[in-house]
């Protein structure tokens, strides 16, 4: 243990040896923060997450520079689908210490399935939507929605416990009871979980009445002395005084009150399979109709931003006649006739640039050109980054130059084009271009996983020339 004040390492005594601080406090707090993390860790082996996250949140608010229950909270997080809370306490963690940090090991793995997380991620925005739904009574659309997200990610619980709140409400109790059971086998000290779970069961149980009634009424045990003696049930007054004609009659309202008590049962059956069909029918409508509402919003914004499109290469094409107009018009015209066939629209666009004096010159080219980019410049570029790579991996630096370039000035998001250009200029003997990409890198993405590797390359090209 260091000294906060100094950073020497601390002895047994309650002040620091060499700065003479007082430590006394600070050790009993690094100790309880300590216990802490061992009591969530305990708890977490038990898979009760939910006492984990309190006792690990408690640690970390004791201590902040403990890393080890960071990372495990971390870790209890991502377990219960909460991957932006568990990508969040990670990167605090490896700013705090980058070597032996099992953190920065965990980041670049979950980075490395980058479209995995991707779809994680955006099943905290259905989440949202879901009980966006919930809140305003659009609780079949809430289903529909919620069910996606746990197709995507089974162990997200929240939108479980949000999904089995639904079905309580609707009275599907049976369901509630299959959710609740899928969330405490993930998590067993959800407290919410088992609540909605003991309503369920509650729902469930069938009333006992009749039986206490005739437990009470049956033979009864009493002890005297070292004997039991068993006591015949007192038969009631009316039972000793049913006449034969009345035993009859009561005999034949018996039958009767089984046929009306049967017929019931078996149509209620048919009825509750009839309603169980409409449910599935009606689920399968409502995500049909949320799916056609979603492509037609979709299709609209589509049409107005292709509707714009025409309109200003219109414009372009009866009062612009240049070498980038023309690249640009038939690289929307290829866009426009097959939105699929990105290869011809890139070949198009090879010949237009960001820097061009035209673009900055031209207000509708400009205009045009920028729209034109948000609609396709992602598809485009990773066209161009693909091409890009493969040329890097056979080595022809010159086509990886040229692609990789075009790849960050039509994405300029792209922190691994960005890098592997970086890298190419490089190796193409371009060091004052490689400084400068790898420099980007460094400073607009500084938590990435290439940070780390272009200051190394960077360190490596400046000691190179000294």
């Amino acid at each position: 243990m260091l000294c906060y004040a100094c950073g020497n390492e601390l002895s047994e005594q309650d002040y620091c040896t060499a700065c003479g601080a007082d430590v006394g406090r600070y050790k009993k707090i690094i100790y309880m923060s300590c216990r802490l993390y061992n009591e969530g860790l305990d708890k977490a082996r038990v898979r009760d997450l939910t006492g984990a996250v309190a006792c690990l949140k408690q640690s970390i608010k004791l201590y902040r520079k403990n890393i080890d229950a960071r990372n495990l909270l971390g870790l209890v997080y991502y377990e219960l689908g909460e991957v932006t809370e568990a990508l969040v306490e990670w990167v605090i963690s490896s700013n705090q210490r980058e070597e032996k940090n099992l953190a920065v090991d965990l980041l670049a793995r979950v980075q490395s399935e980058r479209q995995s997380l991707e779809t994680l991620g955006r099943t905290a925005r259905k989440y949202n939507l879901a009980l966006g739904y919930a809140e305003q009574e659009s609780y079949d659309l809430a289903v529909i929605q919620l069910k996606r997200i746990l197709q995507i990610n089974p162990r997200y619980v929240r939108a479980r416990k949000l999904l089995a709140l639904l079905y309580l409400r609707a009275g599907d109790h049976e369901r509630v009871r299959v959710e609740c059971n899928r969330c405490l086998q993930i998590d067993n000290g959800d407290t919410l979980a088992r609540r909605y779970l003991r309503e369920a069961q509650n729902a469930l149980m069938p009333t006992d009445q009749q039986t206490r009634r005739r437990n009470e009424r049956g033979p009864q045990r009493v002890v005297i002395g070292n004997e039991t003696v068993i006591r015949p049930p007192k038969p009631s007054i009316s039972e000793g005084l049913i006449p034969v004609g009345t035993a009859v009659a009561g005999a034949a309202l018996g039958i009767a009150a089984c046929w009306f008590l049967i017929m019931p049962t078996r149509i209620d059956r048919v009825q509750q399979a009839a309603r169980q069909e409409i449910t599935a029918v009606s689920e399968e409508s409502d995500a049909k109709s949320v799916r056609i509402k979603n492509l037609e919003q979709e299709t609209s914004v589509l049409s107005q931003q292709i509707s714009s499109m025409e309109a200003d290469a219109a414009v372009v094409e009866e009062k612009v006649d240049s070498p980038v107009g023309n690249a640009l018009m038939r690289a929307i015209t290829a866009y426009l006739t097959d939105p699929d066939d990105i290869p011809s629209v890139r070949e198009c666009m090879m010949n237009v640039s960001s820097d061009s004096p035209e673009l900055k010159e031209n207000e509708i080219v400009r205009r045009l050109y920028e729209e034109f980019m948000s609609i396709a410049g992602g598809e485009i570029a990773e066209s161009c980054y693909q091409e890009g790579i493969a040329a890097y991996q056979n080595d022809d630096d010159a086509r990886a130059i040229l692609m990789l370039k075009k790849a960050v000035e039509f994405d300029p998001k792209s922190e691994e084009a960005l890098y592997y250009l970086a890298s190419s200029y490089e190796r193409d003997g371009r060091l004052e271009e490689a400084k400068d990409a790898y420099e980007r890198v460094i400073s607009e993405f500084p938590e990435s996983s290439h940070a780390k590797d272009a200051q190394n390359a960077l360190a490596e090209l400046n000691s190179n020339e000294v």
